[in-house]
């Protein structure tokens, strides 16, 4: 029984890694693509039909 409370508890710390992994990813691929786009740019011109984002102000 010993073992396979090991297992059990190896299994379960690789599935919190990869969970951490994962978000860890998923946070820097945001905070990449981020700093990509252009600052407030989908703020502005949500709903408005504009393009360029000084037309919606």
């Amino acid at each position: 029984m010993e073992l396979s409370g090991v297992a059990v508890a190896i299994t379960l710390a690789l599935v919190a890694w990869l969970c951490l992994a994962l978000t860890g990813g998923l946070l820097v691929g945001a905070i990449v693509r981020r700093r990509d786009a252009p600052p407030l740019t989908s703020l502005h011109t949500v709903g408005t039909g504009a393009s360029d984002p000084f037309d919606a102000q």
